[in-house]
């Protein structure tokens, strides 16, 4: 699982630990999901917000210039929620390639702050982030890997799953649960049918 800020690999001789421990588990030891977690009441995505303004700033604590480095993608794609769509974007979205490009409408029962809707947006951009990993795009292109993002709520203790065929963060209960299920294995599977 991948939680706040995934660093993009900018070259492909990385040596981050991030790159590291990417390579180690999605390449040597072959995993088929990866997980980016997000979660309501975040204080990086706090800060995150707080400091939107001043992503250019070279000052700032450590903490303050580690979130400007890492979020400013998120920032980026933050742009996108406004006052006339409600906040809600929507907000593009591409994995792999092209044909995995679609977009995500965040919040739209309007359930939570603006905070806790950067956050879910920041799950959307460590996603791109880590698809971004040359090492990983063969895996990533044959559906041998595939990226999901949980988002939990503290506060009811709800958990949303990002549903590429509804274009958004679905609450996992018992009425989405088995649909859900089956967008994961139909992705999987993928794989498999263009195996045979």
């Amino acid at each position: 699982m991948q939680a706040i800020l995934c660093p993009i690999q900018m070259t492909s001789n990385s040596t981050t630990t991030a790159a590291g421990a990417r390579e180690l588990t999605c390449v040597r030891q072959k995993i088929r999901h990866v997980v980016v977690a997000g979660h309501s009441d975040c204080k990086a995505m706090r800060l995150l917000y707080d400091l939107r303004k001043q992503m250019d700033a070279k000052t700032g604590s450590p903490l303050e210039l580690w979130i400007k480095k890492n979020g400013w993608r998120t920032i980026e794609k933050f742009q996108y929620l406004k006052e006339e769509n409600s906040f809600t974007g929507p907000v593009p979205y591409m994995q792999e390639s092209e044909n995995t490009k679609f977009k995500v409408t965040i919040d739209p029962g309007q359930q939570f702050n603006i905070v806790d809707k950067l956050s879910q947006v920041n799950c959307i951009q460590q996603l791109e982030n880590i698809a971004a990993y040359p090492f990983l795009k063969e895996r990533l292109s044959q559906n041998d890997l595939l990226l999901h993002a949980f988002w939990y709520d503290i506060h009811s203790g709800n958990v949303f799953l990002l549903s590429r065929e509804r274009q958004r963060f679905v609450e996992v209960n018992e009425r989405s649960y088995f649909g859900l299920m089956q967008e994961v294995k139909n992705r999987a599977s993928a794989k498999i049918l263009s195996e045979s």
